[in-house]
């Protein structure tokens, strides 16, 4: 054990380097740590309602939080126990860095003790050494990844082996207690842990129909009856002094809510009725014992679905992806013949992460059909071990988010594969050993090159500029993926995040209405009902693809997307994007180029940008009301023209203009949004106002930018001179 754990500890530790920066502590993966943290720092803090909602999200409607607080609370109390309730973020995010290498140490040890007990010493610690090195989940516990997914496989392991020391012993009454606290605690970490009793109900009622021999289905459903009954009164209790009031109303799965206990009486009830009816061994036959199986699960998914219709709907389109956004997230894909990336990058990625381990439970049939034979005994482990292999290796196919579900019974079959051919002796010795490296090799791009950062530099760089000086009633209107950053490093409200459309689809609607508004007043109105006061751009040719089905009826397709099984996903940007807002803003700086039918856009200015190379910059714009040149003097019907010289962050340089045409009177009216001077970090010039011959110079101040004042502008004034 005590080696396992020390290899186990060097991998998780590997990517020190890239988390302990000299700019400070950066999370890995993806932005969920980002949210993790955030969540932590504002219960350190004690902020009101930092447990449940968020007003910053989805805004300025605000959201009740998708993840249960429990994950996040454990990381504010460590970090209030090392450093005080001061303190800071840095010391927060040292002791979050640390986070997922505890959890995953807890799994690996939970793991080694179920995997020798269940398959003896030699198969399980070879085992226990593949989960120490494969990326199926260690991946989740690297250092730098404070995200709740490790936790969910140290509280799996958990209950995987409470259970079946309940399940086989005659007196196991510490070992239900037990499964009856995990399974009440477990749903505080992450509410999908719904799953584990469902998971484990079907697995007695397979065991009830087969009554494999040796195994004693009817105690074992008693003993998930006892777990799962006791466990719900646990949970209701802790809802009832922890939450909320509106937490015992139905609800969705945001969250933790009255669903849980009341799935975990379901189960309860289910695993009751069914010990009762296969008290007696050989009553029924296979077709009757399958009869009642069904029948004693029926009765309480009804109730459920009935009682709790949001909370089972949510669940089923997780399950399946079944809305559109999730074809757009990495863990809902299909492991193979997905619609985002080419077979052989679906290949690589599988080889790289999961390797020969994702045939394993395959190729030990013949080493779990022995160690059946030799271990009477432990047949309920094995039981369970061949179960979660058959149940999760379609659904890891399916969504490789249960990946982390596979991980342990891959392992499982692993150690049954090599300790089977070890037994053999001989030149078979050899064939063990070369089993072992091959399905340990993955371990190698686990730590070279290991996951990326979540957030570039210069995004952070961007984003911490903004946190000094936007107004924090304002909210940034973003890419969802870009949300959690947004809301980390800039401190500002978000329409939309990586929570998606688990927060509803209000905010994906707002998003894609913005993207596909037919005209700037379309899109102006998108901003002001959300009080956005910034956008933040990058390659929009993706999401505005990703968010078709959430666009206005009627919106024209902007972005072709097509797919080949060798190419991957590919997309064009059709003659239509050009003239819509996120390309008139990110690749024409808001002015009318080469459209000569429409004036700028005079209400966003850019106030920031990143770096070109090696990948397309971000930028940031400002939403302003503009202030309005009042022109006079110009001819009746001329065009008039209104030009300021722009000097980004990065020293790229354009012109930003607008034009107009003069009425009857020679009066014309121009919408400007820059300041002459510094607008955040982008320098720009006095407007030069041209009609025919005649011009001005006009320099306009902060105030009449962000009021929307009106500056006269006489054209039959002598000119100033240049400043």
């Amino acid at each position: 054990m005590a080696a396992v754990l020390l290899l186990g500890a060097a991998m998780l530790l590997s990517p020190w380097e890239r988390v302990f920066t000299p700019a400070g502590v950066r999370f890995l993966a993806d932005e969920d740590p980002l949210y993790h943290v955030l969540r932590a720092e504002r219960i350190l803090h004690g902020e009101p309602g930092a447990l449940w909602a968020d007003p910053g999200l989805d805004y300025p409607l605000g959201a009740r939080i998708l993840w249960p607080p429990g994950y996040d609370a454990l990381i504010a109390g460590a970090a209030r126990l090392l450093g005080g309730a001061g303190a800071s973020r840095a010391d927060l995010e040292r002791v979050a860095a640390f986070a997922p290498v505890a959890w995953g140490l807890a799994a690996l040890a939970l793991f080694t003790t179920l995997a020798t007990a269940w398959l003896g010493r030699r198969a399980g610690l070879v085992a226990a050494l593949l989960a120490a090195v494969s990326p199926m989940g260690a991946l989740y516990g690297l250092l730098g990844r404070p995200d709740h997914h490790v936790a969910e496989l140290a509280m799996f392991c958990a209950v995987l082996l409470a259970f079946e020391r309940a399940a086989r012993r005659a007196q196991a009454g510490t070992s239900t207690a037990a499964l009856a606290l995990l399974l009440a605690a477990a749903p505080w970490i992450w509410q999908g842990a719904a799953l584990y009793p469902v998971a484990l109900a079907v697995f007695v009622a397979v065991l009830h129909v087969v009554q494999p021999a040796g195994v004693d289905a009817a105690r074992a459903a008693r003993a998930l009856a006892r777990g799962a009954l006791a466990g719900a009164v646990l949970l209701g209790l802790s809802l009832v002094l922890l939450q909320p009031p509106d937490a015992l109303r139905p609800h969705s799965l945001n969250g933790i809510s009255a669903f849980h206990p009341f799935l975990l009486l379901g189960v309860g009830g289910a695993m009751a009725a069914l010990s009762r009816m296969g008290g007696v061994p050989g009553r029924a036959g296979p077709a009757a014992r399958t009869v009642q199986a069904l029948a004693a699960g029926l009765v309480p998914s009804l109730l459920l679905g009935l009682a709790f219709p949001e909370a089972v709907a949510h669940g089923l389109r997780v399950l399946g992806a079944v809305d559109p956004i999730y074809r757009t997230i990495d863990e809902q894909q299909p492991l193979f013949f997905g619609a985002r990336y080419a077979l052989q990058d679906e290949l690589t990625h599988a080889a790289t992460s999961m390797g020969p381990l994702l045939l394993a439970p395959l190729l030990a049939i013949a080493s779990f059909r022995r160690r059946w034979a030799e271990a009477p005994a432990e047949r309920l482990g094995l039981a369970l071990a061949a179960f979660g292999a058959a149940l999760f290796l379609p659904l890891t196919l399916h969504a490789t988010r249960f990946g982390i579900y596979l991980a342990p019974f891959a392992e499982l079959a692993g150690g049954l594969l090599v300790a089977g051919l070890w037994e053999r002796r001989g030149r078979w010795r050899l064939l063990a050993g070369a089993s072992l490296a091959l399905l340990a090799y993955p371990a190698f791009f686990l730590v070279r090159p290991g996951p990326a950062p979540a957030v570039e530099e210069d995004l952070v760089s961007a984003l911490s500029w903004l946190r000094s000086r936007a107004r924090p009633d304002r909210a940034v209107l973003a890419p969802w993926q870009l949300g959690h950053a947004v809301q980390y490093y800039a401190g500002l409200p978000a329409v939309v995040t990586p929570f998606a459309t688990d927060l509803g689809p209000g905010g994906m609607r707002d998003l894609a209405a913005f993207l596909y508004a037919p005209t700037p007043e379309a899109a102006a109105e998108v901003l002001r009902r959300r009080r956005v006061g910034y956008l933040l751009f990058g390659d929009m040719e993706s999401p505005v693809a990703n968010l078709l089905d959430f666009a206005p009826p009627g919106a024209p397709l902007l972005v072709r997307s097509g797919f080949g099984r060798f190419r991957g996903r590919r997309l064009e940007a059709l003659p239509a994007y050009e003239r819509s807002i996120p390309s008139w803003l990110f690749d024409f700086d808001g002015v009318p180029e080469r459209f000569a039918d429409r004036e700028a856009l005079g209400t966003y200015r850019l106030v920031y940008e990143t770096r070109r190379l090696p990948r397309i910059p971000y930028r940031l714009f400002e939403v302003v009301e503009g202030a309005v040149l009042e022109v006079t003097g110009a001819g009746a019907s001329e065009r008039v023209t209104a030009a300021a010289p722009v000097m980004t962050n990065q020293g790229r340089r354009f012109t930003w203009w607008t034009a107009a045409r003069a009425d009857a009177a020679g009066r014309a009216w121009l919408r400007v949004p820059y300041e002459t001077g510094l607008n955040g970090a982008v320098a720009v010039g006095p407007y030069t106002v041209r009609a025919g011959a005649h011009l001005a110079r006009v320099s306009v101040g902060e105030l009449a930018v962000s009021r929307g004042d009106r500056i006269p502008c006489d054209l039959a004034e002598p000119v100033p001179p240049p400043r």
